[in-house]
């Protein structure tokens, strides 16, 4: 959804009312397609950036079951 954008006679800009849309129009889960598949340099980064943290978050769940 874009606005467009008009100057007034002082100058002063104004925008075109947005059309009226839903919350599906935002998620595609609500909509019933697909997903759209990004691409593997996403989960790369991804991954690159989790890595220690995801690591870290299973050694406090093995603690914590050691524990039990």
């Amino acid at each position: 959804m874009s606005t467009t954008t008009t100057a007034t006679l002082t100058g002063a800009p104004t925008r075109k009312a947005k059309a009226e849309g839903s919350i599906a129009d935002i998620f595609t889960s609500l909509t019933g397609e697909a997903a759209p598949t990004l691409p593997e340099r996403f989960a790369e980064l991804k991954k690159a950036l989790w890595k220690e943290e995801m690591k870290e978050s299973w050694r406090e769940v093995l603690g914590e079951l050691e524990g039990a």
